[in-house]
Protein backbone atom coordinates (compact mmCIF):
# COMPACT_ATOMS: atom_id res chain seq x y z
CA UNK A 1 0.00 0.00 0.00
CA UNK A 2 2.67 2.57 0.71
CA UNK A 3 4.64 1.56 -2.35
CA UNK A 4 1.08 2.37 -4.53
CA UNK A 5 0.61 5.98 -2.21
CA UNK A 6 4.61 6.74 -3.32
CA UNK A 7 3.75 5.83 -7.14
CA UNK A 8 0.45 7.85 -6.82
CA UNK A 9 2.28 10.74 -5.28
CA UNK A 10 4.89 10.58 -7.43
CA UNK A 11 3.04 10.91 -10.72
CA UNK A 12 0.61 13.60 -9.30
CA UNK A 13 3.75 15.60 -8.62
CA UNK A 14 4.84 15.05 -12.00
CA UNK A 15 1.19 16.04 -13.39
CA UNK A 16 1.39 19.54 -11.22
CA UNK A 17 4.57 20.46 -12.11
CA UNK A 18 3.85 19.63 -15.80
CA UNK A 19 0.50 21.64 -15.92
CA UNK A 20 2.12 24.58 -13.87
CA UNK A 21 5.25 24.85 -16.74
CA UNK A 22 2.50 24.68 -19.10
CA UNK A 23 0.06 27.67 -17.75
CA UNK A 24 3.71 29.59 -17.74
CA UNK A 25 5.40 28.63 -21.08
CA UNK A 26 2.02 27.59 -23.41
CA UNK A 27 1.60 30.42 -25.86
CA UNK A 28 -1.95 31.10 -26.83
CA UNK A 29 -2.86 33.31 -30.07
CA UNK A 30 -5.80 35.24 -29.49
CA UNK A 31 -7.71 37.09 -32.49
CA UNK A 32 -9.82 39.70 -32.78
CA UNK A 33 -11.64 41.29 -35.90
CA UNK A 34 -12.73 45.16 -34.98
CA UNK A 35 -14.84 47.07 -37.04
CA UNK A 36 -14.81 50.69 -37.59
CA UNK A 37 -16.80 52.79 -40.04
CA UNK A 38 -14.35 55.36 -40.09
CA UNK A 39 -11.39 53.35 -40.71
CA UNK A 40 -9.98 54.15 -44.35
CA UNK A 41 -10.29 51.86 -46.51
CA UNK A 42 -6.81 51.44 -47.23
CA UNK A 43 -6.21 50.13 -43.65
CA UNK A 44 -9.14 47.20 -44.36
CA UNK A 45 -7.21 44.05 -43.16
CA UNK A 46 -4.83 45.82 -41.65
CA UNK A 47 -3.16 43.32 -38.93
CA UNK A 48 -1.65 44.32 -35.53
CA UNK A 49 -0.04 41.90 -33.05
CA UNK A 50 -0.10 43.00 -29.59
CA UNK A 51 2.61 42.13 -26.55
CA UNK A 52 3.25 43.40 -23.69
CA UNK A 53 4.58 42.47 -19.90
CA UNK A 54 7.75 39.99 -21.10
CA UNK A 55 9.39 40.59 -17.70
CA UNK A 56 12.84 39.31 -18.89
CA UNK A 57 10.58 36.09 -20.03
CA UNK A 58 12.68 33.74 -22.43
CA UNK A 59 10.48 31.60 -25.18
CA UNK A 60 13.28 29.23 -26.10
CA UNK A 61 16.85 29.69 -27.56
CA UNK A 62 16.85 33.24 -29.37
CA UNK A 63 13.04 33.77 -28.22
CA UNK A 64 12.16 31.49 -31.25
CA UNK A 65 9.15 30.19 -30.46
CA UNK A 66 7.86 33.78 -29.86
CA UNK A 67 8.99 35.25 -32.77
CA UNK A 68 8.12 31.92 -34.91
CA UNK A 69 4.22 32.83 -33.44
CA UNK A 70 4.61 36.44 -34.37
CA UNK A 71 5.61 35.63 -38.11
CA UNK A 72 3.18 32.49 -38.85
CA UNK A 73 0.20 35.97 -37.86
CA UNK A 74 2.46 37.94 -41.02
CA UNK A 75 1.35 41.08 -39.31
CA UNK A 76 1.27 44.63 -40.83
CA UNK A 77 2.89 46.32 -37.49
CA UNK A 78 3.59 44.90 -33.82
CA UNK A 79 2.90 46.66 -30.95
CA UNK A 80 4.40 46.36 -27.20
CA UNK A 81 2.60 48.05 -24.13
CA UNK A 82 5.90 48.11 -21.50
CA UNK A 83 7.41 46.17 -18.75
CA UNK A 84 9.36 44.49 -21.08
CA UNK A 85 12.33 44.61 -18.62
CA UNK A 86 11.67 43.49 -15.29
CA UNK A 87 13.04 46.12 -12.14
CA UNK A 88 13.86 43.01 -9.56
CA UNK A 89 15.89 41.44 -12.17
CA UNK A 90 17.70 43.86 -14.34
CA UNK A 91 18.16 41.96 -18.10
CA UNK A 92 17.54 43.42 -21.45
CA UNK A 93 19.01 40.49 -23.28
CA UNK A 94 15.61 38.18 -23.62
CA UNK A 95 14.11 41.50 -24.71
CA UNK A 96 16.45 42.65 -27.25
CA UNK A 97 17.41 39.50 -28.74
CA UNK A 98 12.75 39.46 -29.60
CA UNK A 99 13.03 42.77 -30.85
CA UNK A 100 15.91 42.28 -32.91
CA UNK A 101 14.29 38.62 -33.93
CA UNK A 102 11.04 40.51 -34.99
CA UNK A 103 12.52 43.85 -36.89
CA UNK A 104 12.43 41.79 -40.08
CA UNK A 105 8.63 40.83 -39.78
CA UNK A 106 7.07 44.08 -39.19
CA UNK A 107 7.73 47.98 -37.85
CA UNK A 108 7.43 47.75 -33.96
CA UNK A 109 5.98 50.44 -31.69
CA UNK A 110 6.70 50.56 -28.18
CA UNK A 111 5.40 52.20 -24.85
CA UNK A 112 6.96 51.93 -21.30
CA UNK A 113 5.98 50.24 -18.68
CA UNK A 114 6.57 51.12 -14.54
CA UNK A 115 9.16 48.33 -14.46
CA UNK A 116 10.86 50.15 -17.38
CA UNK A 117 10.66 53.91 -15.40
CA UNK A 118 12.15 51.14 -11.74
CA UNK A 119 15.27 51.41 -13.18
CA UNK A 120 17.97 53.86 -13.34
CA UNK A 121 19.13 52.25 -17.03
CA UNK A 122 16.18 52.96 -18.66
CA UNK A 123 17.50 55.85 -20.85
CA UNK A 124 20.38 53.52 -22.24
CA UNK A 125 17.94 50.72 -22.68
CA UNK A 126 15.51 52.65 -24.60
CA UNK A 127 18.71 53.94 -26.79
CA UNK A 128 19.10 50.29 -27.69
CA UNK A 129 15.84 49.55 -28.25
CA UNK A 130 15.53 52.95 -31.04
CA UNK A 131 18.90 51.21 -32.13
CA UNK A 132 17.44 47.41 -32.67
CA UNK A 133 14.71 49.36 -35.08
CA UNK A 134 11.97 50.09 -32.43
CA UNK A 135 9.96 53.00 -32.83
CA UNK A 136 9.59 54.58 -28.86
CA UNK A 137 6.63 56.72 -28.69
CA UNK A 138 7.38 57.41 -25.31
CA UNK A 139 4.52 60.68 -25.65
CA UNK A 140 5.55 60.51 -29.64
CA UNK A 141 3.13 59.70 -32.89
CA UNK A 142 4.12 58.16 -35.64
CA UNK A 143 2.51 57.64 -39.24
CA UNK A 144 1.57 55.51 -41.26
CA UNK A 145 0.81 56.85 -45.13
CA UNK A 146 -1.08 55.10 -47.67
CA UNK A 147 -2.56 56.67 -50.69
CA UNK A 148 -2.62 60.21 -48.76
CA UNK A 149 -4.79 58.18 -45.90
CA UNK A 150 -3.46 57.94 -42.08
CA UNK A 151 -3.25 55.81 -39.12
CA UNK A 152 -1.24 57.63 -36.09
CA UNK A 153 -0.25 55.84 -33.30
CA UNK A 154 0.05 57.58 -30.38
CA UNK A 155 2.10 56.63 -27.19
CA UNK A 156 2.33 58.26 -23.88
CA UNK A 157 4.98 56.85 -21.32
CA UNK A 158 3.67 55.26 -17.54
CA UNK A 159 3.09 57.79 -15.01
CA UNK A 160 5.41 55.44 -12.63
CA UNK A 161 7.83 57.80 -13.80
CA UNK A 162 6.38 60.95 -11.87
CA UNK A 163 6.81 59.41 -8.79
CA UNK A 164 4.45 60.02 -6.63
CA UNK A 165 3.64 63.97 -7.26
CA UNK A 166 0.35 64.62 -6.77
CA UNK A 167 -2.28 65.47 -8.95
CA UNK A 168 -0.96 62.52 -11.38
CA UNK A 169 -4.18 62.81 -13.28
CA UNK A 170 -3.81 66.24 -14.38
CA UNK A 171 -0.28 65.05 -15.38
CA UNK A 172 -1.28 62.30 -17.24
CA UNK A 173 -4.38 65.04 -18.94
CA UNK A 174 -1.88 67.43 -19.87
CA UNK A 175 0.26 64.70 -21.57
CA UNK A 176 -2.63 63.04 -23.18
CA UNK A 177 -3.62 66.57 -24.89
CA UNK A 178 -0.29 67.29 -25.68
CA UNK A 179 0.27 63.93 -27.32
CA UNK A 180 -2.94 64.45 -28.85
CA UNK A 181 -2.39 67.63 -30.58
CA UNK A 182 0.54 66.07 -32.37
CA UNK A 183 -2.23 63.88 -34.03
CA UNK A 184 -3.39 64.64 -37.77
CA UNK A 185 -7.75 64.82 -37.38
CA UNK A 186 -7.95 63.17 -40.37
CA UNK A 187 -5.83 59.93 -39.72
CA UNK A 188 -7.60 56.88 -37.58
CA UNK A 189 -6.00 57.32 -34.19
CA UNK A 190 -4.32 54.58 -32.15
CA UNK A 191 -3.23 54.96 -28.77
CA UNK A 192 -0.65 52.70 -26.75
CA UNK A 193 -0.03 52.53 -22.90
CA UNK A 194 0.22 50.82 -20.48
CA UNK A 195 -2.45 50.93 -17.49
CA UNK A 196 -5.90 49.66 -18.54
CA UNK A 197 -7.88 50.94 -15.51
CA UNK A 198 -7.29 54.65 -16.74
CA UNK A 199 -9.53 53.88 -19.77
CA UNK A 200 -11.74 56.63 -18.37
CA UNK A 201 -9.12 58.93 -18.62
CA UNK A 202 -8.24 57.96 -22.30
CA UNK A 203 -11.59 57.66 -23.19
CA UNK A 204 -11.70 61.90 -22.51
CA UNK A 205 -9.13 62.04 -25.45
CA UNK A 206 -11.05 60.42 -28.53
CA UNK A 207 -8.99 57.63 -29.63
CA UNK A 208 -10.55 54.85 -31.58
CA UNK A 209 -8.45 52.16 -30.67
CA UNK A 210 -6.18 51.48 -27.61
CA UNK A 211 -3.81 49.00 -26.42
CA UNK A 212 -2.80 48.21 -22.79
CA UNK A 213 -1.12 45.33 -20.58
CA UNK A 214 0.37 45.77 -16.91
CA UNK A 215 -2.63 43.45 -15.50
CA UNK A 216 -1.44 40.11 -16.61
CA UNK A 217 -5.13 38.95 -16.93
CA UNK A 218 -5.46 38.76 -13.02
CA UNK A 219 -2.72 36.25 -12.77
CA UNK A 220 -4.77 33.60 -11.41
CA UNK A 221 -7.81 33.51 -13.40
CA UNK A 222 -9.78 30.63 -11.45
CA UNK A 223 -13.06 28.80 -12.73
CA UNK A 224 -16.06 30.34 -11.09
CA UNK A 225 -14.11 32.86 -9.44
CA UNK A 226 -12.52 34.70 -12.61
CA UNK A 227 -8.98 36.77 -12.21
CA UNK A 228 -7.84 37.28 -8.70
CA UNK A 229 -6.19 40.10 -8.73
CA UNK A 230 -4.34 43.32 -10.90
CA UNK A 231 -2.26 46.20 -9.97
CA UNK A 232 -4.35 49.42 -9.55
CA UNK A 233 -7.48 47.49 -9.32
CA UNK A 234 -7.47 44.95 -6.67
CA UNK A 235 -9.09 42.07 -6.19
CA UNK A 236 -11.31 40.17 -8.78
CA UNK A 237 -10.49 43.10 -11.44
CA UNK A 238 -12.63 43.50 -14.73
CA UNK A 239 -9.82 45.29 -17.13
CA UNK A 240 -7.76 42.64 -17.53
CA UNK A 241 -8.07 40.97 -20.72
CA UNK A 242 -9.98 41.09 -23.93
CA UNK A 243 -11.74 43.80 -26.20
CA UNK A 244 -13.85 46.60 -24.08
CA UNK A 245 -15.59 49.33 -25.32
CA UNK A 246 -16.63 52.83 -23.58
CA UNK A 247 -18.34 55.13 -25.88
CA UNK A 248 -17.09 54.68 -29.40
CA UNK A 249 -13.32 53.77 -28.19
CA UNK A 250 -12.03 50.08 -27.96
CA UNK A 251 -9.19 48.92 -25.52
CA UNK A 252 -7.45 45.73 -26.24
CA UNK A 253 -6.03 44.44 -22.90
CA UNK A 254 -2.78 41.96 -23.31
CA UNK A 255 -2.77 39.28 -20.67
CA UNK A 256 1.11 39.27 -21.29
CA UNK A 257 3.34 36.77 -21.76
CA UNK A 258 6.00 37.47 -18.60
CA UNK A 259 5.69 37.26 -14.87
CA UNK A 260 7.31 39.67 -11.91
CA UNK A 261 7.25 39.46 -8.45
CA UNK A 262 7.73 36.47 -5.85
CA UNK A 263 3.61 36.95 -5.62
CA UNK A 264 3.19 36.59 -9.41
CA UNK A 265 5.48 33.69 -10.72
CA UNK A 266 2.63 31.45 -11.64
CA UNK A 267 -0.01 31.86 -13.88
CA UNK A 268 -3.01 29.78 -13.15
CA UNK A 269 -5.61 29.29 -16.42
CA UNK A 270 -4.35 32.26 -17.82
CA UNK A 271 -1.76 31.30 -20.41
CA UNK A 272 0.94 33.99 -21.95
CA UNK A 273 -1.18 35.29 -24.85
CA UNK A 274 -0.26 36.89 -28.63
CA UNK A 275 -2.49 38.79 -29.49
CA UNK A 276 -3.99 39.60 -33.32
CA UNK A 277 -6.32 42.59 -33.97
CA UNK A 278 -7.76 42.74 -37.72
CA UNK A 279 -9.04 46.30 -38.60
CA UNK A 280 -11.95 46.20 -40.90
CA UNK A 281 -14.03 48.97 -42.68
CA UNK A 282 -17.65 47.23 -42.91
CA UNK A 283 -19.41 47.33 -46.46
Amino acid sequence: MEILLYIFASIAGIALVGFLYTQNKDLVVSRHRLSFEYLPKEFDEFKIVHLSDLHNKRFGARQARLIEAVRKVKPDIIVITGDIVDYLLYRPEPTLKLVRGLRDVAPIYYVSGNHEWARPEYPAFKEQLIESGVHVLDNRVAVIDRGGKMLAIAGIDDYARYGNQPDIKKILHRTLTEVRDQVDERAFKILLVHRPELLREYVEHHFNLIFAGHAHGGQWNLPGLGPIYAPGQGLFPRLVSGIHRRHNVRIVISRGIGNSGILAFQRLFNKPEVIVVILNKPL
